[in-house]
């Protein structure tokens, strides 16, 4: 083989692997740019009974909260979606409104997803309390596994 033929394979094989890296560059940033939701949290948790736990997060209009939310072991549980105000309300033991698209009463699994109506902060709830009228009645305390996700 002629050293110009050598020469020409070794500049075929880099141009060859420039537009392969080009190529791979160009998919990484595509998928890069496709929006993936925003996982706020995904956990097991332990609720002992008559207890709760709270979690704040802040949400544009139109974003869409989702939550995925299995019982591990217990009786059933409660999962509320409010914002501050209505959150406060629940907390002081007066009536409360919730997201009821958001929110679910006595319940051992959900997948729930909810369009936010405003932008500010809201505040979902795994609840092992009696506190909800028609709500899980605490037989102890349960384990669950949550994730919860934000697309905005």
């Amino acid at each position: 083989m002629s050293r110009a033929m050598v020469m020409n394979n070794k500049e075929v094989t880099m141009k060859k692997m420039m537009v392969a890296i080009t190529l791979t560059l160009i998919i990484l940033v595509m998928s890069c740019a496709q929006k993936e939701p925003f996982v706020l949290q995904d956990c097991y948790g332990f609720l002992e009974q008559n207890s709760r736990r709270a979690q704040w997060f802040d949400g544009e209009v139109g974003a869409v909260f989702s939550v995925d939310l299995e019982l591990i072991s217990g009786n059933g549980f409660d999962l509320l979606l409010m914002d501050e105000a209505n959150f406060a309300k629940y907390e002081a033991g007066e009536t409360f409104a919730d997201y009821l698209t958001g929110s679910g009463l006595n319940m051992q699994s959900t997948l729930l997803e909810v369009e936010l109506p405003e932008t500010g902060q809201y505040i979902f709830v795994v609840d092992n309390t009696d506190k909800n009228e028609g709500g899980a009645v605490p037989q102890g305390s349960v384990i669950y596994h949550i994730v919860v996700a934000l697309d905005q």
